[in-house]
């Protein structure tokens, strides 16, 4: 069980600190996390403890974040697939709360991108949209892994 104060990923809610640990109302027995998202300080997200259908996850710590960030050249793109085909892959890949997979989904919608602009092409708003997503969920689980600004963050990730 988390505990109050803990930073967690919540689904695609990405990063978000436990506010706290208790029962939604004085008349149940039922153990609820209060999360609120921390870029979104003004949202309240309530889950059950034993929710099993949204992943939920500490952030890492800064050693596993180091291994990480050592291992993103190793991480491969998705395979070439029909565009709705990508876009469950892309959703698929959110909902997973990994790290790694974030890391993916930006690195085949960046080399999409790339392809589609040397066809003369504008990338698709399924790239763009997860692109986005992903880049956000990662640097904001650095942000506080690190205890740094999102501008040092794009500045460690890019090295």
């Amino acid at each position: 069980m988390y505990r109050e104060g803990n930073y967690v990923v919540y689904g695609i809610n990405g990063v978000c600190r436990v506010q706290a640990v208790e029962p939604i109302d004085e008349n149940s027995d039922r153990l609820y996390y209060r999360l609120t998202p921390i870029h979104a300080k003004r949202n309240v997200i309530f889950t059950p403890v034993d929710n099993q259908k949204v992943p939920m996850r500490l952030v890492l710590s800064e050693e596993e974040a180091n291994r990480f960030l050592k291992s993103i050249d190793t991480i491969e793109v998705m395979e070439e697939v029909a565009y709705k085909q990508r876009e469950q892959q892309y959703k698929e890949a959110m909902k997973t709360c990994d790290c790694r997979q974030w890391v993916c989904v930006m690195k085949t919608a960046y080399d999409r991108r790339i392809q589609r602009q040397e066809e003369g092409k504008k990338a698709t708003a399924a790239d763009e949209k997860y692109f986005k997503e992903a880049r956000s969920n990662l640097i904001n689980e650095m942000e506080v892994v690190f205890d740094q600004t999102a501008d040092k963050v794009v500045e460690m990730l890019s090295k």
